[in-house]
């Protein structure tokens, strides 16, 4: 399995309750206001999915919420900020530990345009 490392081998696992019969997973995903466009978020990246653990988010947020999230919202504020003194983008990603792409697709408002919502993970 490609993923393995990353769920199993981590220790990652769903309750049975939903392993066994997707019905009680497909009322709570609904229940907790699943749509078209949403997907399934554990809280705790280190828990399992089951229902004390799992919630409903955009793709967006748990992208952003990953285990390879290296920003907060205060390292891309410093960004924005370093950016206006007219420092270069190469040097920025090196201090940061990110791609000179990341750096550009902050500029460019395509990532990271909602301020406020991201937390620190890990």
């Amino acid at each position: 399995m490609r993923n393995w490392k990353n769920y199993g081998g981590r220790g990652i696992f769903v309750c049975l309750e939903w392993l066994n019969d997707p019905r009680p997973f497909v009322y709570w995903a609904l229940r907790n206001g699943w749509r078209k466009g949403l997907t399934v978020e554990r809280v705790d990246n280190d828990g399992p999915y089951s229902p004390e653990n799992c919630t409903i988010a955009t793709y967006k947020t748990q992208n952003r919420n990953n285990q390879q999230t290296k920003l907060t919202q205060l390292d891309v504020d410093e960004i924005h900020r370093r950016l206006e003194l007219g420092e270069f983008g190469s040097h920025i990603a090196r201090d940061f530990g990110v791609t000179k792409q990341t750096i550009y697709e902050i500029k460019r408002g395509h990532i990271w345009t909602d301020p406020g919502i991201q937390q620190p993970v890990g």
